[in-house]
């Protein structure tokens, strides 16, 4: 029908004169956008949590390993346990260092720009189109929805699953500082859990001496990848 295919091409988009009382109320919008990114900002705080949780069981690992074998890896790499029970038993006590050989250095600000620039440019998109009068609202909370889901996942892999840092024993001793590796080595949380959760809370709110401290061993689910994945 002629009448009915010119009805249906018209464009079906009510003015502001026309929407009247059937606009969505303006706190109950501004809820719609803050209520995906406030929960991603809580499973954020979770997932900092875990990783200085996941920095303390590492430290905690690495100081036990080298009391009960008496013997600390050469170069200060992280010791691993199976390399040294290699060296000792099979290559006859022919102790082999880790080969870091053509390793490079990646600064922690570039790391931290390769996820924080995904995200602002994420977001600037977002309120271009909603100026533009074209804010998709279900992809803003898929968005966050996904995100979310990625921060209490790497939080919980990487306390569950303790691997040497990457980056070698030494660079998470100086990227902690030696205060920052006394305080993680004093955390309890092998001998006595709920004593424990307290003072983590107090590090990771106030850090050191207001100084926030940085994670070793956050090695399972790379952070810097998911939020450069997610938010391009």
């Amino acid at each position: 029908c002629p009448t009915l295919q010119a009805w249906a091409a018209q464009r079906r988009v009510l003015d502001d004169s026309q929407l009247g009382s059937r606009r969505t109320p303006l706190p109950l919008r501004l809820y719609y956008l803050a209520s995906p990114v406030a929960m991603f900002a809580f499973a954020f705080f979770f997932q900092s949590v875990m990783l200085h949780l996941t920095t303390h069981l590492y430290v905690d690992l690495h100081n036990r390993q080298v009391a009960e074998f008496g013997v600390r890896p050469e170069g200060k790499q992280a010791f691993d346990i199976v390399a040294w029970i290699v060296g000792k038993k099979v290559l006859g006590n022919r102790m082999q260092g880790a080969n870091i050989a053509g390793r490079v250095s990646v600064p922690t600000m570039l790391l931290d720009a390769s996820g924080a620039i995904p995200l602002l440019l994420c977001v600037a998109a977002f309120a271009y189109s909603g100026l533009r009068g074209r804010f998709n609202l279900p992809l803003w909370n898929k968005t966050f929805v996904i995100a979310s889901a990625m921060a209490v996942i790497k939080g919980i892999f990487d306390v569950v699953t303790i691997l040497p840092d990457s980056a070698g024993w030494e660079a998470c001793e100086k990227r902690l500082g030696a205060e920052g590796v006394k305080q993680f080595s004093d955390l309890g949380f092998i001998k006595d859990w709920d004593d424990s959760v307290l003072p983590l809370l107090q590090l990771e709110i106030l850090g050191d001496e207001g100084k926030r401290l940085r994670y070793c061993a956050d090695m399972m689910v790379s952070g810097h990848t998911y939020f450069a994945t997610l938010f391009s």
